[in-house]
């Protein structure tokens, strides 16, 4: 049980040097790369169809480990493929949540950030203690992954479509499904501390960092998903 405990908090200690990472990141871009200054939209989209190009094949690469990890391989190779995976992923957030603070303060929205940023903390700690105080032990979720995936398309053809209601929906759709997966990574956290008898110290490390950043990714996830959608609602309602 004591060991139990400690894989737990290890996850979640973790989890808070992600964030903490985070944070660095947006005052690296904000005061070191000065993207504060930066006062259109023109300026904001070159450094987001870099950030883009960058993400998409991270987000790939981070899914084909996922794989890999599943089927028990723990090299050394793999772990630190993994980390230096987490770090970018990790960067990458944080460099478009200062794109979005950037956006949002030309728009004049000051607050939709720190607005955001409360709700996601109140559905993350809200879908942790159910994922603790629940029974179910499979955490597995192959149609919310379809779902996911499904508006995760259907996103990048609205791009030139260009319609909020239908943007709207779909960052209502991937609230519910995103929400839904810190659940159920909450179980696999609570399952994973309960076979730790059955795999090395190397396997272990692992199991922590990519539980870590599963809940990290979500966490960051729900709060752009967050803006995105209040930032749709002033808009239409001006």
């Amino acid at each position: 049980m004591k060991r139990q405990s400690k894989y737990i908090l290890a996850v979640y200690a973790t989890f808070s040097i992600e964030l903490l990472f985070n944070i660095v990141t947006m005052w690296f871009c904000e005061d070191i790369l000065c993207w504060n200054q930066i006062t259109t939209f023109d300026g904001l989209e070159s450094k987001l169809k870099i950030l883009a190009m960058v993400f998409i094949p991270v987000g790939v690469i981070k899914g084909l480990f996922d794989e890999i990890l599943d089927k028990e391989r723990n090299d050394l190779l793999i772990l630190f493929c993994y980390l230096i995976v987490t770090l970018i992923l990790c960067f990458f957030y944080g460099s478009i949540f200062t794109l979005v603070d950037v956006g949002s303060k030309i728009l004049g929205l000051h607050n939709i950030i720190s607005y955001a940023l409360c709700i996601t903390v109140l559905i993350f700690i809200s879908m942790t203690i159910w994922g603790f105080l629940t029974k179910r032990k499979d955490y597995h979720h192959p149609i919310l992954n379809n779902i996911f995936i499904g508006s995760f398309i259907i996103s990048i053809f609205n791009m030139f479509w260009g319609w909020s209601w239908l943007n709207i929906i779909i960052d209502i759709i991937d609230l519910v499904v995103v929400s839904l997966f810190i659940y159920l990574d909450t179980i696999e956290i609570k399952q994973h501390s309960k076979e730790l008898m059955q795999v090395n110290k190397k396997r272990e490390f692992l199991n922590i960092i990519k539980d870590a950043t599963d809940i990290y990714v979500e966490f960051m996830f729900i709060w752009l998903d967050l803006v995105d959608l209040m930032t749709e609602a002033v808009n239409d309602s001006n």
